[in-house]
């Protein structure tokens, strides 16, 4: 009767420790989920940047003289859309290539009339 007692004691035992760890457990992922719900908190801001075909995009490429260095090259046209965020592109010697988006950057182009000129008009009048 007493081994009985004993065996059920430890079992007693057993299911408290278990009970105790799977409390930790979900105290531990519960801060680990708030963890990430911040970091999408983040993600929720950053949005896709999307070009159209017929776009004028710069595109980052290393730099001659230094590999580890990159720098907004030329200007190129986007003929279309791959994938998920990579773009084929075309460049002015008719050479196609495709990018992701982190490599390209949507370009403007300027007015003909440059600021200085402009203001040589306005002192003028």
């Amino acid at each position: 009767m007493t081994t009985l007692w004993r065996y059920i004691s430890l079992i007693i035992i057993i299911i408290l420790l278990l009970r105790e760890r799977i409390d930790e457990t979900c105290e531990f992922a519960q801060t680990e989920l708030r963890k990430i719900q911040d970091e999408n908190k983040h993600n929720k801001k950053s949005k896709l940047s999307i070009l159209k075909p017929g776009d004028k995009v710069l595109v980052l490429l290393l730099a001659a003289n230094n590999k580890l260095l990159f720098q907004w090259k030329k200007i190129a046209e986007v003929v279309q859309r791959r994938v998920f965020a990579n773009y084929k592109v075309k460049f002015d010697g008719g050479q196609v290539k495709t990018f992701h988006i982190n490599m390209l950057k949507r370009y403007n182009e300027r007015e003909d009339v440059s600021i200085g000129q402009k203001n040589k008009r306005e002192c003028q009048s």
